[in-house]
């Protein structure tokens, strides 16, 4: 299984600029990079479900003792719940620890129920990069890899690999939107400043 990896669909092949790219209020580098991708229309992702990495994606700085993580910041709540309300589907994909729980973060912030899945390596028994991850996270959210949007800090697990693997598009959180040193972005993916970024490329997209 681990070794079953989709061929790229022609989704988002066309190659984007690989130099760094700041974020500011008005990011006119993510209206490009949307317009260079083949199948957009009406100015939208051809997505419609969303791995969702946890830590320096969703989080708060700061560890929260009762939880034992990093808890759910109330703007990436709220980005949640706007992403959620355009119809597409979640899925969480996290690498923990052993005796992190993810779920209890979730119902913390009161997202639980916006989940379609909450994917945790503990409990697979597999972890980010393995492809079989992603296999997991697509047949948890019931849809085909092409329609699936990855976003994460992690340019490895949250982008690399979820495209190799087939997904359609992947969105890398930067700090200020700016890749750090020597980072290369794969075709179909772009750097953003933080997930808030992601509900203006995903609306309509039903």
């Amino acid at each position: 299984m681990a070794g079953d990896r989709r061929p790229r669909p022609g989704v988002l092949d066309r190659p984007h600029g690989r130099s760094r790219t700041r974020v500011g209020r008005s990011p006119p580098h993510l209206t490009s990079w949307l317009r260079s991708q083949p199948d957009h229309e009406g100015g939208t992702l051809p997505c419609r479900g969303i791995s969702i990495d946890y830590g320096g994606t969703l989080t708060s700085p700061y560890i929260d003792a009762q939880l034992g993580q990093k808890p759910i910041c109330p703007r990436a709540a709220a980005t949640l719940r706007l992403l959620h309300d355009l119809g597409l589907r979640f899925a969480l994909g996290s690498n923990t620890k052993p005796g992190q729980c993810r779920r209890r973060a979730l119902r913390a912030a009161g997202v639980e129920e916006l989940f379609d899945a909450v994917i945790e390596s503990e409990q697979a028994g597999i972890r980010k990069p393995d492809p079989t991850f992603y296999r997991l996270v697509e047949d948890a959210l019931g849809l085909p890899a092409a329609e699936i949007a990855a976003v994460g800090n992690n340019l490895l697990n949250d982008v690399s690999a979820p495209l190799d693997y087939g997904f359609g598009a992947a969105f890398l959180i930067r700090s200020g939107g700016v890749l750090r040193q020597g980072e290369m972005l794969p075709p179909g993916a772009c750097v953003i400043d933080s997930i808030g970024r992601l509900p203006s490329l995903f609306r309509g997209s039903q």
